[in-house]
């Protein structure tokens, strides 16, 4: 996966406190893109924000990066499955299960990689309707409740 330059990626694998801001400001421009179906533009952040929380759940493996990691990656094959690469969808779904399995060591696998397999193969329709309900929840936007 390469979304970050060279000379980002570096400040962000030398700076873990800068990791957590740049991780912070590039998922919430993503949402922004989410929420106006600008979904080129949203698979670009979330492919920023998921290579960060790769490179911050290599440093280390605790259960908040992982849970950043799988957040990341449930939102970025939302936006991707919406987007004009598609196509991709399967591929970057193996490079996830790959490196959950290499940060798990098999154990939990199914319980981590769940989310990401259930925006990855089921009807969009269904998928577009739960990531709808799970952006109103963490919006930063005060939202109309029907």
């Amino acid at each position: 996966m390469k979304f970050m330059c060279n000379k980002h990626k570096a400040k962000i694998m030398e700076d873990p406190l800068h990791a957590i801001r740049s991780w912070h400001h590039t998922i919430r421009k993503a949402r922004e893109f989410v929420t106006d179906n600008a979904w080129e533009q949203a698979v670009l952040f979330y492919g920023n924000a998921l290579e960060i929380s790769d490179i911050m759940l290599k440093q280390n493996s605790g259960v908040t990066a992982l849970d950043r990691y799988v957040q990341t990656a449930v939102e970025f094959m939302h936006a991707l499955r919406n987007s004009l690469h598609r196509d991709d969808t399967a591929n970057f779904y193996n490079v996830i299960q790959s490196r959950l399995m290499e940060v798990s060591g098999g154990h939990q696998i199914e319980t981590n990689l769940q989310p990401v397999q259930e925006v990855t193969f089921n009807a969009l329709g269904t998928v577009n309707h739960w990531m709808y309900q799970w952006h109103q929840m963490i919006s930063d936007r005060p939202q109309v409740m029907h």
